[in-house]
């Protein structure tokens, strides 16, 4: 009878907050967001915060094109989780500018599940098409740095709330102070990031991100090469792209950036654009090949890299030796074999791991698998002399992708994409990439 009391008494406890929430409504005249929160702060449920989020949409002539309903309004639709959150809407081109600013209110409909969803869904719409209709350029050339800075300084002006930025963007500025236009290869060196960012920070031309919670990044590195003007950019464009904007966010006082490898999936939209001066791609080009045992055995590896993940090449979990037959290894290493036996050449092994906080494990791990891969090109003929082994572990693989997602879960889609082993020629261009990460 004691126990069946104390229900009793949680449960009544429970509907006279309901109650009094609800009166709420109409004794104080509070709004339904309000009646909203207090009930699930009453029930011991958390209670969602306000956010306000800028997003800087970039439809510059060799912008890729994206179905922007698709790729954005699942984000809109979170960051609308309470009433009062705020999108604000930035043009990017030359001349960046603020062209919307939409705030989610309930105006009026009644605070219950099915209305709010029905305010949130129509809010999202009404982000979706300001993007849509709103940031067409006007300017010639892009200047992202211009619209970052520009972002933050909208964040600023509100003192509490969650505050982001999303951008969908290449992520190339082609206007001076970084003028991309020349290429992407000096950004391969860290030294050259470095400065690049110091010089950035010394004429006042890095924002200020300090109460920037997050940034995302959708579409980085990817080009519309449809008019032949610009060419497609390669992979380690690409990642020395990643790396010039990651060291001037987390210089600028936020480190949670996260680049979304979202391909473009929109049709090139016919509209005469302000004229955008092309990027020089890479002359490396995307160099990344992934080995099968299809793999043709004629490929240059001064030119390419011959990747083997851990399908072509698989491990024990934590260990170098292999679940792959020496057969089936041999054939998938036939490409490597044929390149190194055919001439005198040096060919460079560069095995690489998932992330984990022992550094020095999984240097040693991968210090093994590069050195089990050496063996067995030793035993098909190739001279050890020849063969050049590099242990990565995870954090110096310039091309490792972040085995985290957003939220902070482990995301072993990723990290499977981290434990590969890259076999290139030893003086290729690609190869002066991983040697400078390891210097």
């Amino acid at each position: 009878m004691m126990n069946t009391n104390k229900e009793s008494n949680k449960t009544r406890a429970l509907v006279a907050a309901i109650i009094l929430c609800i009166s709420l409504l109409f004794t104080t005249g509070c709004s339904s967001a309000d009646v909203t929160n207090d009930v699930k702060s009453a029930l011991g449920m958390e209670v969602a915060a306000v956010s306000h989020t800028v997003y800087v949409v970039d439809q510059t002539k060799y912008s890729a094109k994206y179905d922007l309903n698709q790729l954005l309004s699942k984000t809109i639709s979170e960051n609308y989780a309470a009433y009062d959150s705020t999108s604000t809407i930035i043009r990017l081109d030359g001349d960046a500018k603020v062209v919307d600013h939409l705030t989610y209110t309930n105006n009026g409909k009644g605070g219950g599940a099915t209305w709010k969803e029905k305010d949130k869904l129509e809010a999202t719409n009404n982000v979706i098409k300001s993007i849509i209709n709103n940031t067409s350029p006007v300017a010639d050339e892009v200047n992202v740095l211009k619209a970052i800075r520009l972002a933050c300084d909208e964040l600023q002006t509100y003192d509490d709330g969650i505050k982001r930025i999303v951008i969908v963007s290449s992520m190339i500025q082609t206007m001076d102070p970084i003028n991309m236009a020349g290429g992407l290869d000096a950004y391969s060196d860290s030294d050259t990031i470095n400065e690049t960012v110091a010089d950035l920070s010394n004429i006042h031309e890095l924002p200020d991100m300090r109460s920037i919670e997050s940034v995302t990044v959708y579409g980085l590195g990817h080009v519309d090469t449809t008019s032949g003007e610009q060419a497609e950019l390669s992979q380690l464009d690409s990642t020395n792209l990643q790396a010039l904007w990651q060291a001037i966010f987390e210089s600028s006082g936020c480190s949670d950036v996260t680049f979304k490898t979202n391909t473009p999936d929109g049709a090139p939209l016919d509209i005469d654009y302000p004229s955008v001066t092309p990027v020089t791609a890479s002359d490396i080009g995307n160099h990344f090949v992934y080995a099968d045992t299809t793999t043709n055995e004629s490929i240059n590896l001064k030119d390419d890299v011959l990747c083997f993940n851990d399908v072509s090449l698989s491990f024990q979990p934590d260990s170098a030796e292999l679940i792959t037959s020496e057969n089936e290894a041999l054939k998938v290493l036939s490409p490597v074999i044929s390149y190194a036996t055919s001439q005198d050449v040096t060919i460079a092994v560069f095995a690489s791991t998932a992330w984990s906080d022992d550094k020095e494990a999984l240097y040693d791990l991968s210090s093994a698998r590069a050195n089990t891969v050496k063996t067995l090109l030793i035993k098909a003929g190739v001279q050890e002399e020849s063969i050049r082994c590099y242990p990565l572990g995870y954090d110096l693989n310039p091309f490792k992708c972040d085995c985290f997602d957003s939220s902070g879960e482990w995301d072993e889609d990723n990290a499977k994409k981290n434990r590969v082993v890259y076999i290139t020629d030893a003086s290729s261009s690609v190869a002066n990439v991983f040697y400078q990460n390891l210097d």
